[in-house]
């Protein structure tokens, strides 16, 4: 868990440290009083970006002379302690630190502590393209196959060269024959991975599936990974027979980019088998999957930020999920409008006396009692 965190020239909080001392925190405060940017600066700190927004410039705070923000945090977990550190600048220019030495990528910060957050935008996930699925499931590829992120760089770095031929106008498929190779190569190691790991990833799926609906919907649930191409085919024939259309199109159609994690309820897609709220536990299934899966791959403990919601779930249901995050070993950073509703629910999952309270006010964190 975070035992300490501080925050400077972040959005609109103010400059500060704060000592944590529970596995749960609830934040609360009024709307527009900071709750959202103090989860947005932890997410950035163990992450080494925004989930809100990529441009440095939004995130810096409108309301001091500063040209960068800081956010830094004290962590224990596993009977180990580090030390996490990340400043931004105006030209997005970043130094970022772990247990006090430089790192020269992202990803070796965002590695430390594995973090996710829910918030509302979350919950659209079956909504738009394959995408926001892809990064969940590939969120927790990060953290339980170590090689996946250096193989996912390259190949991404060569889909990007193979695109940007064929946005010029290339017409010569004999000029796509080398990224073609390099794609084939990475994109069928990509893949082995994903699919290696979902034989297990299923088994954690269903579990927390049957823990948060109920039977008779749970047995017309089905989860199926797809590549983004034929699997019957190698990739290389794939990319071969597609170059025609390629051409036309000027992208690459198929590839472990395209890759979508698909839930179908009684062979329906999900957005059109399950209501707006059961949809909602679903994505929170597929979240605690995520981090169980993380804590026993790793025997380390995870990170889930909580924006709002209450809003989004019951009373029941948002008792259930507490009462399995904790059973799970996950620590919790919750924001709220409604303190006496998580009071409530904290207090039937024997969870209140483990649990810190802050409130937010015009940016000023400070401890409730």
């Amino acid at each position: 868990m975070i035992n300490r965190f501080q925050v400077a020239g972040f959005r609109n909080l103010k400059d500060q440290t704060l000592q944590f001392s529970s596995p749960f925190t609830i934040v609360f405060g009024n709307n527009g009083s900071g709750k959202t940017s103090f989860l947005e600066s932890i997410y950035t700190a163990l992450n080494g970006k925004s989930f809100r927004s990529g441009k440095t410039k939004n995130i810096i705070s409108n309301n001091s002379n500063k040209d960068s923000f800081i956010v830094r945090a004290e962590l224990e977990f596993s009977n180990r302690s580090h030390q996490v550190a990340l400043r931004k600048s105006l030209n997005d220019k970043y130094v970022a630190k772990v247990d006090g030495d430089f790192v020269q990528s992202i990803s070796e910060l965002a590695s430390i502590y594995p973090t996710q957050i829910v918030e509302p935008r979350s919950f659209n996930v079956f909504d738009g393209g394959a995408s926001s699925r892809r990064r969940l499931y590939d969120w927790m590829m990060f953290h339980v196959e170590h090689s996946f992120n250096d193989l996912l760089k390259v190949y991404q770095s060569c889909l990007k060269q193979r695109n940007a031929l064929l946005r010029k106008g290339v017409m010569n498929p004999s000029q796509l024959a080398p990224w073609d190779r390099q794609l084939s190569y990475y994109g069928s190691q990509i893949n082995n991975l994903r699919f290696e790991i979902f034989k297990g990833y299923q088994n954690y799926f269903e579990s927390a599936i049957g823990e948060l609906l109920s039977p008779e919907i749970v047995e017309h649930i089905t989860i199926t990974l797809k590549s983004g191409w034929d699997s019957n085919q190698d990739l290389s024939n794939v990319l071969a027979e597609s170059i025609e259309s390629d051409i036309k199109k000027r992208a690459t159609q198929f590839g472990p980019h395209r890759a979508d994690l698909k839930i179908t309820y009684s062979g329906l897609p999900i957005q059109e088998g399950l209501s707006r709220g059961q949809q909602k536990l679903v994505v929170l299934a597929i979240h605690l999957a995520n981090l169980r899966i993380v804590r026993e791959q790793n025997n380390s403990t995870s990170l889930l930020l909580l924006d709002d919601l209450a809003a989004e779930l019951d009373e029941p249901n948002l008792e259930r999920l507490l009462c399995l995050l904790y059973e799970s070993g996950t620590s919790v950073i919750a924001t709220t409008l409604d303190t006496m509703l998580y009071s409530r629910v904290l207090e039937r999952c024997n969870l209140l006396d483990k649990t810190r309270m802050f409130h937010v006010e015009h940016g000023k964190i400070s401890d409730y009692k």
